[in-house]
């Protein structure tokens, strides 16, 4: 089922008219009068409702509605090239990523922000893979605002090839040592990953003095965007 995002404070109205955006989405897959569609608020809520006869507006039906917490999945990454960008976002956001930021390191490169652009991408990929939380466009921000400490309950991993242990073996861990922590939905968890010729030593060390874990996601070296999905993919399955 196909998922329309609109920012809402209360109920939806019973109409929801669509946009020039949406109905060129719907004309090129070809929906016909009547087809279920859904409304979400980005939020957690969602509603079932039809689409009119004129293909114009959806009829919601106001007694479906829907709710659900996702586990907060953040992820900071350096940008990889624009083309491998456009790639890595709507995957990220199929796997469930909340946030994703773009991390300025000492060996990344500094490619100019397209927000209205990477808004677009993550939005249609959540309609498609019907989330129920519509994820936060890519902000760019400094490595050095991942130093700050954080509370000794933060969820917070670096990944890299020369770590001891991998991010399943922490992950699984973690959930055994203290499971109400990794409980569905109960603390952010928080994943960084370097640029294509990795972290410099001294980021590693900073990092790891503010409470980053240091982990490995196996033998292979991998591209930024390979790293990002395998570590979302591995949280999704060990934490919730």
């Amino acid at each position: 089922m196909l998922i329309l995002f609109r920012t809402l404070e209360g109920p939806p109205p019973p109409s929801v008219t669509l946009n020039e955006s949406e109905l060129r989405h719907l004309r090129a897959r070809r929906l016909k009068p009547g087809a279920t569609l859904g409304l979400g608020d980005g939020a957690g809520r969602r509603w079932s409702g039809q689409l009119s006869a004129d293909l114009q507006r959806l009829e919601l039906d106001l007694s479906s509605e829907l709710r659900c917490a996702e586990p907060e999945l953040r992820l900071y990454c350096a940008p990889p090239e624009r083309n491998r960008q456009d790639w890595l976002l709507p995957k990220a956001v199929e796997l469930g990523v909340h946030s994703l930021t773009w991390l300025q390191t000492a060996r990344s490169e500094h490619r100019p922000l397209d927000a209205a652009r990477a808004e677009r991408i993550m939005r249609e990929a959540a309609a498609q893979s019907e989330r129920f939380i519509l994820p936060q466009a890519p902000a760019s921000v400094a490595l050095d605002e991942l130093y700050a400490p954080q509370s000794a309950s933060s969820l917070r991993f670096v990944l890299s090839p020369g770590a001891e242990t991998t991010l399943l073996e922490e992950l699984c861990a973690l959930r055994q040592r203290a499971p109400a922590l990794c409980a569905p939905y109960r603390a952010p968890l928080q994943l960084a990953i370097g640029p294509e010729g990795g972290w410099e030593q001294t980021e590693l060390e900073r990092l790891q003095q503010a409470g980053w874990r240091c982990a490995a996601l196996g033998r292979s070296i991998l591209r930024v965007e390979s790293a990002a999905l395998a570590a979302l993919a591995i949280a999704q399955s060990a934490c919730y």
